[in-house]
């Protein structure tokens, strides 16, 4: 059963030497090794055939055993020796019966003392040992020592009481505790010292005949086997359920954690939605305030040239701070969404540092803080995008102005060791709780309490940064001792080579765009008019279409240079008329510029694919738009 039905010839050979080494002739020496080689390759198929594992700790193997290998295969060794015996004469047909129950007794027995033992302890090795029960299992081998020596051996055949029932306690407690191995080897043992004593006229199956002594102490041999067998299957089934029943368990036990973490996740995140629509329409009021009331000045101040200035500054102002506002938002979702992608090359590091000064100056000098910069007195090269990156320091800047109180200190530290370079940005600011520093660069997460609410915010700088950091391949790390005691932000990028030195840098001249024929096509009038007087005021030729059709008309018999559409229009969107455009002879000369509010890397590749020269995103300053126009 262990090497399969190849062995069948070593089985032929091995039955057919030992039943002539007992004395049997040669015919039927060959017929009963026949019978017992033929019932090995039968037995042995039966139990291949419905999935016998030799462990036999599951009840079907046991069962398997018992009636397919014990009760069934045996009856073809005893049917065919038995029969070879009366034919060469060696015992008369009238023993026939007698013989061969015999015969079919003492082979089911060793197929369920004999064979089990073999079976359970050669696939323990082949599995890692464990001794964890390894006391217990030799006071129990002890225990049956004595025990089957006081029932078997120290009592003679006169015996008043059934004294070998006593085995049976010890079999249960191999079975139940220690498994199929124990069990087997116990029943082997009693099986062993029960023919001993027999043997010797000791022990309560001693008979009239050596023969019915022997077949009385395998019978019930059998019974105890079969017992012990199927009792630590059960048992041995018992486990497996128990333990999958505890993995099962601990598999719900940890799906609930996780979900009841996912639940507090999903209602903080809830949470930081509802402050962060709270704190957007506040942020969002904050610049329109102002607006409007520039508004209301440019009614009433008529051609006062101070007024208008001031007006002007100040519409320029929070115009900026509401599209920081927005670009911040689109710049979370594009990241978040994987649809931001950098444009790396090599850039040295101190001058993103100084570019994200500059930005971040105007914040800085308002708060009356003093600002010191740390640069190294050599070049910091890293792969870098030259938006991107002085974005990323001008949001930790902003980030410290912001929380620290008039007057403070930031400082900016630039440094590159062990192929990396380190920008540290410190204050002397209202620093972090240990809870506020945990979620400090979740989304929309702000630091709490009346201390913490200074000059507003969208809570979505810190979380752009450190995704600009991740995406350059680096990290983005904050650290505070504690409320009042300021905080320090760590940003490690790995460094790149220098690049060659080149001859000199040509001056980048400023191009102003001449005057051109330009049609505006916006289905917003409002912003279609204002763009309108704002170019005819620098000395372009301008037209209007509020529509798509009407672009075509006006484009027809206007014949512009330069036509700026808006994408998202009613019935004929900026897609259809720059194919229309293209598709025209006598307008393919004209330059498509694309002025919308969708700015995405796709929106921009459907611009170029319908034939667009360039992609602006709303609002546009009029520099940009110049040069665009140029």
């Amino acid at each position: 059963m262990l090497r399969g039905r190849r062995l069948w010839p070593a089985i032929l050979a091995g039955a057919l030497g030992a039943n002539l080494s007992s004395g049997a002739s040669w015919p039927a020496a060959a017929c009963i090794s026949a019978g017992d080689t033929l019932e090995a390759v039968v037995g042995s198929t039966l139990l291949l055939r419905v999935g016998f594992q030799p462990a036999l700790r599951r009840l079907h193997d046991v069962a398997s055993l018992f009636l397919l290998a014990a009760c069934l295969s045996t009856i073809i060794s005893a049917t065919v020796g038995t029969t070879a015996l009366c034919l060469t004469q060696a015992i008369a047909w009238q023993q026939y019966s007698s013989y061969w129950s015999t015969w079919w007794i003492g082979d089911a027995v060793s197929d369920l003392v004999g064979a089990p033992f073999i079976f359970v302890w050669v696939d323990q090795a082949r599995s890692q040992w464990r001794f964890g029960r390894l006391t217990e299992a030799v006071l129990l081998m002890l225990a049956m020592g004595v025990l089957s020596a006081a029932v078997f051996v120290g009592h003679g055949s006169a015996v008043a009481y059934p004294v070998h029932y006593l085995i049976f306690p010890a079999v249960i407690w191999a079975a139940l505790r220690l498994g199929q191995h124990a069990t087997a080897t116990l029943v082997l043992g009693a099986l062993i010292v029960t023919i001993i004593g027999t043997l010797y006229g000791r022990g309560p199956f001693v008979g009239p005949s050596l023969n019915v002594s022997l077949l009385q102490v395998t019978l019930f041999v059998a019974v105890v086997a079969v017992t012990g067998l199927f009792l630590g299957a059960a048992t041995a089934e018992r486990n497996r359920a128990e333990r999958r029943r505890s993995a099962d368990y601990a598999r719900l036990r940890s799906s609930e954690e996780r979900l009841a973490r996912q639940a507090e996740e999903l209602a903080a995140a809830d949470r930081r939605k509802d402050e962060f629509l709270a704190v957007l329409g506040h942020e969002l009021r904050n610049p329109l305030a102002p607006l409007q009331n520039a508004l209301e000045l440019l009614a009433r101040a008529g051609s006062d040239p101070a007024i208008l200035n001031q007006v002007r500054g100040l519409m320029e102002r929070q115009m900026r701070h509401l599209v920081r506002l927005v670009d911040d938002l689109l710049d979370v979702a594009r990241i978040r969404s994987g649809k931001i992608v950098l444009e790396l090359e090599r850039v040295e590091l101190s001058a993103m540092i100084s570019s994200a000064v500059e930005l971040a100056r105007p914040q800085i000098d308002a708060r009356d803080h003093k600002l010191e910069v740390e640069l190294p007195t050599h070049d910091v090269w890293i792969q870098g995008d030259r938006t991107r990156l002085p974005q990323l320091l001008t949001n930790l800047l902003n980030n410290s102005a912001k929380y620290s109180q008039t007057g403070g200190l930031i400082t900016v530290s630039c440094s590159s060791e062990a192929q990396q370079a380190t920008v540290r940005v410190r204050d002397t600011g209202i620093g972090m709780t240990p809870e506020a520093l945990a979620n400090v660069f979740e989304l929309f997460a702000q630091a709490a309490g009346p201390q913490h609410t200074v000059q507003g915010g969208l809570g979505v700088g810190l979380s752009l940064a450190r995704s600009i950091a991740e995406l350059h391949g680096g990290t983005l790390t904050a650290r505070s001792e504690g409320p009042g005691k300021g905080s320090e932000f760590l940003l490690q990028l790995p460094l790149s080579r220098a690049p060659e030195r080149s001859g000199g840098h040509a001056a980048a001249a400023a191009r102003v765009a001449a005057e051109r024929r330009i049609l505006i096509v916006d289905d917003n009038i409002d912003a279609a008019d204002s763009l309108g007087i704002m170019l005819a005021h620098a000395g372009h030729e301008v037209r209007i279409a509020y529509g798509g059709r009407q672009a075509l008309e006006t484009a027809a018999r206007f014949t512009p240079d330069t036509m700026i559409l808006d994408l998202g229009m009613p019935e004929m969107d900026g897609y259809a008329v720059a194919r229309a455009v293209r598709s025209n002879p006598q307008l393919r000369h004209v330059r498509l510029i694309a002025l919308s509010g969708y700015g995405q890397e796709e929106d921009r590749r459907r611009t170029s694919a319908a034939g667009f020269d360039q992609h602006l995103v709303k609002p546009v300053m009029f520099d940009v738009l110049n040069r665009a126009l140029s």
